[in-house]
């Protein structure tokens, strides 16, 4: 039982995880490491002569001299003879190495080959403190830098698919003097290998950092004094911290809704950050082989296949959605009523989140695994269309926030959402024809997509690697895109107008006995199916096209059938005891924070992993323990962010919550 927690639990929401994955862990035998020819000291050239070959421009020469030429007096006094020099030799050896011996702590900086390469450390981080103590004193001004070096195969064997190179990072302290494209240049000519190179940004806070946190500060002290001085007018109420606390850690709830659902999207919670904490990881790992020696294991296969969670959530925010709206949304007036209060519910929080990760997160810590590049590349060129949550049509590496691109899907559906729950209260019929067609296109699309394209079903480790190419086009086109996710919302949507009608109703008869039995077989044969039936595919990379196809635009929609079933009976009068525990009252004002806490627990699981100044040794135990912490600190993060940012703002904008506040206060 906790073999198989462990396995669900891990499954995730990561959409560049695939992208991250370091290769699978080969010996070293089987690459073509250079050859390191006959050293000997005393022919061995000046560093400095050789600093004077480098094509960089005279600044950046200037530092690599720097450190040549201290190379080259510090080895000169070292090999000084006490019994055979003059004392004025001497007494100049020992000026050399006293003034100089600084370079032998910049030499030991330098990365090294580290225990467990077979295993999958490819991290030679070299000495982090060690680069910044040089800097720090004025010995060297130095920054820290990774290169990665990219080391083919030495002999590819026959039949076998995996000519993906070695990825060595080497952590070196370059002149901070150098550009990066100077560095790269260097790297390039001097390295038989393909290189890669990244430094680490100025610690120093940038403009637009400090504006946001003069903004912040500014907007904290506006509320704390508010609340100190306890302004009673209802405008200066929505910025009372006392009042929107009580109110956002409020457990009331209407009597007759579906209380069980909020424990289903906090268990879903759970499991999904489980999950991004074994997936952000990998990187981040000296043991690499953690995740691949899981393959071929059935018990730890959900950890490695776990997209299908993403639509389970979907699922459930549609059913909710449809459950509350149904029947009151009966004009054009209603729906944009709707839409705008629900914008302004989530939108400032997720603006956050997003000018959060673009311009605070990378100037938050430094080290050796805190070089976020790729996360800063992003995020500049994408912000604007994550805010209006269009970065979905762009492809995956549009989105800033990595859990961005399930926020944006969930936003896009909304809109069509709320005019089928229109279409419904007059014409239900008609509104369950437009949703069947709906579900019928995007499933067709996917197949069609996946089956024409030859793409993997779902984004999952396998034990012959498919080609990058591959993956990041069923990314593009299958996991990300609008128009092949649609079906879950659909699913949602129709188990909400059912449950409506036929809210209270009991199955006490032999047909309906009949019919619970017939539905739990089915939810849980479409819940097995969706979590094991890629296990071959897994182990072999090899499955029918059809079958992979199938899978791939039907997994999806089972599984939120399979999840809302379980939720239909449970609301039924079935599984009374897991009902009982769903129901909880703390899981309702949790519910309400999941969608920002997911948001928020990118940048905590980065921050937990990639500011240590080591690689992490990945055990199950580790990342439970990484998840429950995550899962506390991004519940915490979204509660601060609903109390102090989108209350308020949703108070001062919205007047029907201002006149709410005002007559709780004043009763």
């Amino acid at each position: 039982m906790w073999r198989l927690f462990l396995t669900v639990s891990t499954a995730c929401a990561c959409s560049l995880c695939p992208l991250r994955v370091p290769p699978r862990p080969r010996p070293l035998d089987q690459y073509k490491l250079p050859s390191i020819p006959h050293l000997n000291l005393e022919t061995m050239p000046q560093f400095c002569n050789f600093s004077r070959q480098l094509e960089v421009d005279e600044q950046c020469r200037t530092g690599f001299e720097e450190l040549f030429r201290s190379t080259d007096e510090s080895l000169d006094a070292l090999f000084c003879s006490g019994q055979s020099e003059s004392s004025d030799r001497c007494s100049e050896c020992a000026h050399k190495w006293e003034s100089n011996k600084w370079v032998i702590s910049w030499w030991d900086s330098l990365g090294k080959p580290a225990a467990g390469v077979s295993d999958g450390n490819y991290y030679w981080l070299g000495d982090y403190e060690l680069c910044t103590k040089l800097r720090r004193d004025g010995k060297f001004d130095g920054r820290y830098c990774r290169v990665e070096l990219e080391i083919p195969d030495a002999l590819v064997e026959e039949g076998c698919p995996q000519t993906d190179p070695l990825a060595i990072v080497l952590g070196v302290c370059m002149p901070s003097s150098c550009t990066d494209d100077q560095l790269h240049q260097l790297v390039q000519d001097y390295s038989p290998y393909k290189s890669v190179i990244d430094c680490e940004l100025d610690v120093h806070l940038s403009t637009s950092a400090l504006i946001m946190l003069g903004a912040i500060c500014f907007w904290l002290t506006l509320q704390i004094l508010v609340t100190v001085l306890d302004l009673q007018s209802s405008f200066w109420m929505s910025l009372n911290i006392k009042i929107n606390a009580s109110r956002a850690l409020s457990t009331k709830r209407a009597p007759q809704n579906l209380h069980a659902l909020h424990g289903l999207e906090f268990i879903t919670f759970i499991w999904l950050v489980t999950a991004m904490v074994y997936n952000f990881m990998q990187p981040y790992i000296e043991n690499v082989a953690f995740s691949y020696d899981a393959v071929s294991s059935v018990a730890a296969h959900p950890t490695n296949n776990y997209s299908y969670l993403v639509d389970g959530l979907l699922a459930l925010s549609a059913l909710y959605t449809t459950y509350l709206l149904y029947g009151d949304v009966a004009t054009i007036s209603d729906i944009l009523d709707v839409i705008r209060v629900t914008l302004l519910r989530f939108w400032p929080a997720y603006a956050f989140c997003v000018l959060f990760m673009w311009i605070l997160f990378p100037e938050m810590s430094a080290g050796p695994l805190w070089i976020h590049t790729d996360t800063v590349e992003r995020c500049t060129d994408s912000w604007w269309k994550n805010l209006l949550f269009i970065n979905n049509f762009y492809g995956v590496k549009n989105t800033c926030v990595d859990f961005g691109y399930v926020v944006s899907l969930e936003a896009l559906y909304f809109v069509p959402l709320v005019i089928l729950i229109y279409i419904a209260r007059k014409r239900l019929l008609l509104a369950k024809i437009i949703a069947i067609v709906i579900m019928s296109l995007t499933i067709s699309w996917s197949f069609y997509r996946t089956f024409v394209g030859a793409l993997p079903p779902a984004p999952l480790l396998t034990a012959e690697p498919v080609p990058v190419e591959l993956t990041e086009r069923m990314l593009d086109e299958v996991l990300v895109s609008p128009f092949t996710r649609a079906s879950p919302t659909i699913v949602g949507f129709l188990f909400g107008v059912c449950m409506w009608n036929e809210d209270g109703t009991l199955y006490k008869d032999i047909f309906g006995k009949l019919f619970t039995v017939m539905m739990t077989m089915w939810a849980a044969l479409s819940g097995l199916f969706v979590m094991f039936s890629l296990m071959p595919f897994a182990t072999s990379s090899v499955g029918h096209p059809l079958f992979l196809a199938f899978y791939a635009a039907f997994h999806r929609p089972l599984w939120a059938t399979s999840l809302l079933s379980f939720l239909y009976l449970s609301h039924h009068g079935s599984f009374a005891w897991i009902h009982a525990i769903l129901t909880w009252r703390i899981f309702s004002p949790l519910s309400k924070l999941t969608w920002i806490a997911l948001v928020f627990t990118e940048p905590i699981i980065l921050y937990f992993f990639s500011s240590l100044y080591r690689p992490s040794y990945a055990t199950n135990w580790s990342t439970i323990y990484a998840a429950v912490s995550a899962s506390t600190l991004a519940y915490l993060a979204a509660l601060l962010i609903d109390i102090f940012l989108t209350r308020p703002i949703r108070c001062l904008l919205h007047r029907e919550q201002l006149y709410r506040y005002r007559t709780a206060q004043t009763s």
